[in-house]
């Protein structure tokens, strides 16, 4: 959703945006048996999103703003997918 303007007037300029789906592959395996066999997929993407935040640049007001995720498909294995849906970019 893109911002409204801040005082109530027409918006005549806004900066670019993009949505993104980033999808990530893991390694499932036994998180009790066989912990060291998996790779998880969700903990790639939490190491994404704060990356990308990281890029962000107030100074060139530009924002990144990683806005859903899912992963994993119950307890007792390591996430093998995981998605990031919606990462707003507005450079």
């Amino acid at each position: 959703m893109l911002e409204p303007p801040k005082d109530g007037a027409a918006k005549v300029e806004r900066k670019g945006s993009g949505v993104f789906l980033v999808r990530f592959a893991g390694r499932a395996a036994h998180a009790g048996l066989e912990p060291e066999r998996g790779a998880s997929a969700l903990a790639e993407m939490a190491r994404f999103a704060l990356c990308l935040e990281g890029l962000a640049d107030s100074q060139k007001e530009t924002t990144i703003t990683p806005s859903q995720a899912r992963g994993g498909r119950g307890r007792g294995s390591g996430v093998r997918r995981a998605d990031g849906r919606r990462a707003r970019l507005d450079p």
